[in-house]
């Protein structure tokens, strides 16, 4: 028989090790200890709440004493109560005692308090930056990660939340500057000259923020200012600027001497690294010249045309580069000079598309391989598709980063799609047709990618509504919605029908409009909210993120469940405090277990609401959206499987489980009590984790595998090399996988999906 003393002094020692730094100690007689907080105590038991959360009660014939300590908590809230709001020096001892008993963030509100009452308190500031900084520097180099990517916009909101959330800190002048250096790449002189102004009012001497002054000044035609910023620098540029400054006092003239000072002020600003201020000149001309006022020759014409398009390529802004070089090629211009502008016009359009894969390739052949892929992927003839396989090798020549990319974005999609919300079907693979609503925003772009919501209705709902709920903001905000229509009776994403209702819906959409693969997001309320679960593990590879209004990971998820299986897929979860049908203590013990396994999720519990779907919580919603995309190819991948279905996971497969001994036919069924179908799974789950390790190694731990696929791509290995593939700590592969067109091709074409490209494969046999 086990002795619970001992036990219990077992446990107590563990959970020392993980209690907090201040807190009631009881030692045991055994030589035991517990630590956590005395709830109460009487002359024969104590109990106390551990912090691990749980509660236990102790004898007191057990206990040899009892050390009450402060709770720091209480301590600081009784310590700042007290505080005058203008003893700085009290707040500044109060921030460093929060700091000692780890209250971070009670710290920081101190220090910031005595900054208020007495700005520009040294030891205040220079403590309220030691805390913020590290942080501060990791959010600027995740907002920076962000820009590499090419993504604006989430990398403007990143930036403005530095300056929300550490304004005292270097990372907040940093990220000043760099939204102002981001608006001038965008042309935006005018607000980024806004930006930069306070920063050199806090930092004169700030050689970033001068440079980035002049740039905007010469964008603007401020000439003056831009010698100013120049002479600061002294960086050279200082005679070009006074030659640009004598040309701003001469008098306008419509006639050639204008003309002449137009070019001579194209070529001092290209001259001086100004595209933006090119831009500004030589459209100011052919404005000029459209409207009369002067009468350009057609030589001298397409030379202004040619320094918008020269200063849009060298502001990055390719689609307006294009559409300068289609102007360029409709106006009265040399035919040479028209014929020109047409190949400029494609090139950026291949920019556009395929970005530096296409670099230095005929913009005429990158049309034709897209005809040739397109044709390989639709074709059911054999022969077709060996044919279009033979141009596809010869005209890539070994360049297989661009027939990835014509695979992922060379597609044309229609321009006459139907705005608002709309209805169409989709056929399941049963043979049945089900149907689903959609909205497009009014500002859909069909050259653009735009994220996809799919919106998951609940028990007696449809896909209008649901497609209704969110509407208005993806409206705001330039989303595309989708929501199945769920046979009630079926389920919906917690069912066989309900998986692939929602996967072929969400294929219907790809099919049809642009949808940025890695922009799918799951929202669903109620049995639709149940459904954003099922789906993130089941299929987590495809979907960037999940918001759950009023639903859970309930346990009659029969496909099987595992909050393990969904590591990159972070959730929004939203319950009524007094909701009767899904109680919000199942959603916080939903959202403890994303946790526990590493999941990033968002818990709000809204006071005095019942069972609804939350519609004033869309903006927030759509904002924690703004930043989260797919991982293409994670470090890291897990996946548990009950049952012999949906095993991919990313860059990973699991082709079998082992069964034996272990199967249990077991009943799905509806939120009515009904049966939906029925399917066996094991016991225990099949698992497998694998993660890609230094060397050029990937390894492996599975338990209840029998088989799996690796798939590799240069973007997670280097391919040139040998690889090592170890499982369950044995060696299974080393050695080089070649580069295959071929596998490429058919892996798209087998899946159904342009989005995951992969040059080759590895299969493990585990059994």
């Amino acid at each position: 028989m086990v002795d619970s003393r001992a036990l219990l002094a077992a446990v107590s020692l563990v959970l020392f090790l993980v209690a907090p730094l201040a807190a009631d100690e009881i030692h045991l007689k055994t030589g035991g200890k517990i630590v956590g907080t005395i709830l109460s105590q009487d002359e024969k038991e104590v109990t106390v709440r551990l912090a691990s959360g749980g509660v236990v009660t102790v004898e007191r014939e057990r206990i040899e004493r009892i050390e009450e300590k402060e709770d720091p908590k209480q301590a600081y809230a009784e310590r700042a109560a007290a505080l005058p709001a203008e003893d700085s020096d009290g707040r500044l001892a109060l921030a460093r005692y929060c700091l000692e008993n780890d209250l971070r963030d009670e710290a920081v509100a101190e220090l910031r308090r005595a900054l208020a009452s007495r700005p520009g308190f040294e030891a205040a500031l220079a403590l309220v930056r030691e805390i913020l900084e590290p942080e501060a520097k990791r959010a600027m180099e995740r907002a920076s990660a962000v820009v590499r990517k090419g993504a604006t916009a989430a990398a403007f909101d990143l930036y403005r939340e530095i300056l929300d959330r550490y304004p005292e800190t270097s990372a907040a002048t940093d990220a000043e500057l760099a939204i102002a250096r981001l608006l001038l790449s965008m042309g935006e002189a005018a607000q980024a000259r806004e930006r930069l102004e306070p920063v050199l009012a806090r930092i004169p001497g700030h050689l970033g923020a001068i440079e980035s002054l002049g740039r905007a000044a010469l964008a603007l035609g401020d000439y003056a200012a831009a010698l100013d910023a120049s002479l600061r620098l002294s960086d050279g540029r200082t005679r070009s600027i006074r030659r640009l400054v004598e040309l701003a006092g001469l008098p306008t003239d419509p006639g050639p001497t204008g003309t002449t000072r137009a070019f001579e002020e194209i070529d001092l600003l290209a001259a001086l690294e100004s595209p933006a201020g090119v831009r500004r000149v030589a459209a100011r001309l052919l404005d000029a010249d459209r409207s009369g006022s002067v009468s350009l020759e057609g030589a001298d014409r397409a030379r202004a045309h040619s320094a918008v398009v020269e200063s849009e390529a060298a502001l990055g802004r390719n689609r307006e580069a294009r559409e300068a070089c289609r102007a360029a090629a409709l106006s009265e211009i040399p035919a040479d000079r028209k014929d020109e502008f047409a190949r400029l016009a494609r090139r950026f359009d291949v920019a556009l598309r395929y970005g530096k894969a296409a670099d230095g390739v005929d913009p005429d052949r990158v049309s034709d391989l897209e005809a040739e892929v397109d044709a390989y992927l639709s074709s059911a003839d054999e022969a077709r598709r060996r044919e279009a396989l033979g141009r596809i090798r010869e005209w890539t020549q070994g360049n297989l980063a661009l027939l990835a990319a014509v695979l992922e974005s060379g597609r044309s999609y229609p321009t006459d799609s139907p705005r608002g919300t709309s209805t169409d079907k989709v056929r399941l693979a049963s043979g049945e047709e089900a149907e689903y609503a959609r909205f497009v925003p009014s500002g859909y772009d069909p050259e653009r990618a735009a994220p996809l919501v799919l919106s998951l209705h609940g028990q007696g709902g449809n896909g209008g509504w649901a497609v209704d709920l969110l509407d208005e903001e993806a409206e705001r905000r330039g989303y595309l919605v989708a929501g199945p229509s769920a046979d009630p009776s079926k389920g919906l994403g917690f069912s066989s029908y309900g998986v692939e209702l929602v996967i072929a819906v969400l294929a219907d959409m790809k099919a049809k409009y642009h949808v940025d693969p890695d922009r799918v997001y799951l929202d669903g309320v109620s049995m639709g909210g149940h459904a954003t679960f099922a789906l993130a593990g089941l299929c987590a590879d495809r979907f960037a993120a999940m918001v759950s209004r009023c639903g859970a990971a309930t346990t009659f998820f029969g496909l099987g469940y595992s909050a393990e299986s969904q590591l990159h897929v972070p959730a929004y979860l939203l319950a009524g405090e007094k909701d009767g049908m899904v109680p919000p203590e199942h959603v916080t013990r939903s959202a403890r277990e994303l946790e526990d396994h590493g999941v990033p999720v968002i818990l709000r519990v809204i006071p005095n609401k019942g069972h609804v779907d939350f519609p004033e919580e869309n903006g927030a919603v759509f904002d924690w959206l703004a930043d989260k995309a797919r991982p293409r190819d994670p470090e890291r991948v897990a996946k548990v499987m009950p049952e012999e279905r949906y095993g991919r996971a990313y860059w990973l497969r699991v082709d079998s489980i082992f069964t034996r001994g272990q199967s249990l036919r077991v009943p799905l069924k509806n939120m009515k009590g009904e049966v939906i179908e029925e399917f066996t799974i094991q016991r225990s789950p099949a698992k497998v984790e694998a993660r890609v390790a230094p060397g050029n190694r990937i390894e492996i731990r599975a338990d209840r595998v029998a088989s799996l696929t690796v798939f590799l791509s240069d973007r997670m290995l280097d391919l040139d090399s040998a690889i090592e593939i170890v499982a369950n700590g044995k060696p299974r592969f080393k050695g080089k996988k070649e580069r295959s067109v071929e596998y490429l091709l058919e892996h798209c074409r087998k899946t159904g999906e342009r989005d995951r490209t992969y040059w080759n494969e590895v299969r493990i046999d585990l059994k």
